[in-house]
């Protein structure tokens, strides 16, 4: 579940949200602290194939600027 997103294309969401350990375990970066929110590309619409990690915000703030600048839903 994300908390917010945009589709990139067919196979990719452009995502904010907090981050999985399924995510994690599929992701391009090894995180220590995965607190807060993350900024992340995830390759699989439905089904999570590959998450590039973008960023890392720890406050609500920031994570709702993020979503304005991005123009997320």
């Amino acid at each position: 579940m994300f908390y917010f997103s945009r589709l990139i294309d067919a196979e990719r969401v452009l995502c904010l949200a907090p981050i999985t350990q399924r995510q994690l375990d599929v992701s391009d970066s090894e995180i220590f602290d995965c607190s807060g929110y993350f900024l992340f590309e995830q390759t699989g619409v439905t089904d999570c194939r590959e998450v590039k990690i973008l960023a890392q915000v720890h406050s609500d703030e920031a994570a709702l600027a993020i979503k304005e600048m991005m123009q997320l839903a």
